[in-house]
């Protein structure tokens, strides 16, 4: 696969059917499209998956490890703003558990947040490869 560069369209696109499958298939309720953590953390992790597949990584557990690195580094960022602005929540305090604990030592359960993304982009981009679009 060759390097690719996705535009602001395509990770929205991609974007709203992770949207779409963490709604319907996590019934995850936090997943919302917009300027919000959920939103950052998808496209940091789109973008994360993006680039190792574009150098030529296919393996899904790679790919998804990268994933939750990427999450990670969100979560981190949004638990030090919140902690910054005294405003830390349980929900917050969670997800800085999680982007501590590395990718092998995750449920999996949440390895399987992961490999879900990792599955979604390595498709849209190979469909991408071979002109297809998506809708």
């Amino acid at each position: 696969m060759t390097t690719l560069i996705l535009s602001s369209y395509e990770i929205n696109r991609i974007d709203s059917i992770l949207n779409k499958v963490f709604n319907e298939m996590m019934n995850d309720e936090r997943s919302t499209i917009g300027n919000n953590f959920q939103w950052y953390a998808r496209v940091a992790s789109i973008m994360a998956a993006s680039d190792l597949i574009s150098l030529g990584e296919s393996k899904l557990e790679t790919i998804a490890s990268s994933i939750h690195r990427a999450w990670s580094s969100v979560a981190m960022a949004d638990y030090i703003q919140q902690s910054i602005a005294h405003s830390l929540n349980e929900k917050t305090i969670a997800r800085y558990q999680l982007a501590i604990t590395p990718y092998a030592s995750l449920s999996e359960v949440e390895k399987e947040k992961d490999r879900i993304i990792a599955r979604i982009v390595l498709f849209v981009l190979e469909e991408m490869q071979h002109g297809e679009v998506f809708s």
